[in-house]
C-alpha cells in the first residue's frame, strides 16, 4: 500500500522529547501544554511554530529533526514524504546551509519543499529557487502563510520565482486561500 504525506512541516513535526531537549539546551521555556489542535485557526497555529522554530536555528538541530521526521513517517507507514520549511527563518546559518542540513537528515527518504512567506520580498523566494537549483533533495517551492491586505507584495509579484522553479522542473504550491 502507498501512503503519501506531501505536507509535513519541519518546524511542526518535532518529537516532544526532541523539542524539550533542544529547548533546554538553549534555555528556551516550553509550556506544559504545547500542542497544535484541530480548529485552533491559522494565526494560533502559526504562533506555535514560533517556539519550534526557536529551537531549529542550528544546522545540527535541523538535520536531527529531518532524520526523526523520516523515521516517524516510516513507522506510520508513509511511503512518500515531502517536508516543507522556510530556510530563511533559520538564522543560525545561511539558507543554503540549512537546506543542506535538512537534505543530510532526510538522506533520500523525503523530498524538501522550500517555502517563501506571503509578504516577503519576492527576491527571497527567488533566492530559494537558486538554492534548489543544485540540490536534488529539493522537489518544490511554496508560498506559505496567508495573504493580507497589509502585505506590500501581491500574489502576482511572485510570478518570476515560480516561473524559474517551473523551468527547473520543481513543483510549486501556493497557500492562496489561507487566513480568510
Amino acid at each position: 500500500m502507498t501512503l503519501s504525506d506531501l505536507h509535513r512541516h519541519l518546524d511542526g513535526s518535532l518529537r516532544e522529547a526532541t523539542l524539550r531537549e533542544l529547548a533546554a539546551g538553549l534555555g528556551v521555556d516550553v509550556p506544559d501544554e504545547f500542542r497544535v489542535s484541530p480548529g485552533m485557526g491559522l494565526v494560533a497555529a502559526l504562533r506555535c511554530f514560533e517556539l519550534s522554530l526557536a529551537v531549529l536555528q542550528a544546522p545540527a538541530a535541523v538535520r536531527r529533526v529531518a532524520d526523526e521526521i523520516c523515521a516517524d513517517a516510516s513507522r506510520e507507514g508513509v511511503t512518500t514524504l515531502e517536508i516543507r520549511f522556510a530556510p530563511q527563518l533559520h538564522e543560525g546559518a545561511s539558507p543554503a546551509a540549512i537546506v543542506d542540513a535538512a537534505a543530510e537528515g532526510v538522506a533520500g527518504r523525503a523530498g524538501l519543499i522550500l517555502c517563501g512567506l506571503f509578504g516577503e520580498d519576492p527576491a527571497v523566494l527567488e533566492a530559494l529557487v537558486d538554492v534548489a537549483r543544485s540540490r536534488p533533495a529539493v522537489v518544490g517551492i511554496d508560498l506559505a502563510g496567508g495573504p493580507s491586505p497589509a502585505h506590500a507584495h501581491r500574489l502576482r509579484d511572485y510570478s518570476r520565482p515560480f516561473s524559474l522553479a517551473r523551468d527547473l522542473g520543481l513543483g510549486r504550491t501556493v497557500h492562496a486561500g489561507e487566513g480568510r
